[in-house]
C-alpha cells in the first residue's frame, strides 16, 4: 500500500510503471467538477491512450459537458488522442432534446480525439439507450467515437482505429 501512495504523491511526469501512470486530477482546468457535481473521476495514461472512469449521479446537460471537457484536457495535456472512457453514472436518463445538445457539444470538444465509451451494465435498458442515441447523433455528424458494452471490444476498436480517422470529416 506504501508504494501505491507513493506513486499518486510523485508528479505525474516522474512516474512510470510498465505502460500506464495515474495521473493526479487537474482541478484547475475544471473546478466545478468536484463534490458539488457528485462526479468522481480516474485517469490512467497508458502508452497510447487515455483510460478515464467516471461515476457519480447524473444531474444535467452542463455537467455532462463539463466532464466532456475535463477529459478532453486530460487527454490533450498527457499527448493522448485516444480516450477509453468507462462511463458509470446513476439515474442518467436524459431526454431526447438533452441527448441532441451532448452530442453537439462534444463533437467540437473531441473532434480531434477517437473516443471508445464502455457503459456500466445499467439495470434497466432506458440510460444504455441513451448513450446509444449520444453516440449514433455524435457519428453522423462526423465524430470517430463509438459506445460499447463489452471493455474488451472497445479497446480492441481503439487501439486499431488509426489516428488520421479523425480528420477524415474535415477535408
Amino acid at each position: 500500500m506504501g508504494n501505491l501512495e507513493a506513486m499518486m504523491v510523485e508528479p505525474m511526469s516522474t512516474f512510470e510503471f510498465s505502460d500506464f501512470r495515474i495521473t493526479p486530477s487537474r482541478e484547475s482546468v475544471s473546478p466545478m467538477l468536484s463534490a458539488d457535481h457528485d462526479i468522481e473521476f480516474l485517469f490512467i495514461c497508458e502508452r497510447d491512450h487515455l483510460v478515464v472512469e467516471t461515476s457519480g449521479r447524473w444531474r444535467d446537460v452542463e455537467q455532462a459537458m463539463e466532464m466532456i471537457r475535463r477529459i478532453a484536457a486530460e487527454a490533450e495535456a498527457e499527448g493522448q488522442q485516444r480516450v477509453l472512457w468507462y462511463f458509470d453514472l446513476t439515474d442518467f436518463k436524459p431526454t431526447q432534446l438533452e441527448c441532441y445538445k451532448i452530442a453537439e457539444g462534444t463533437i467540437p470538444i473531441f473532434r480531434n480525439f477517437i473516443l471508445a465509451l464502455v457503459r456500466h451494465p445499467p439495470v434497466d435498458a432506458a440510460p444504455s439507450l441513451r448513450i446509444d442515441d449520444i453516440g449514433d447523433i455524435a457519428h453522423n455528424r462526423g465524430y470517430t467515437g463509438r459506445h460499447f458494452a463489452d471493455s474488451d471490444e472497445a479497446r480492441r476498436w481503439l487501439l486499431s482505429t488509426p489516428l488520421y480517422a479523425t480528420h477524415l470529416w474535415d477535408q
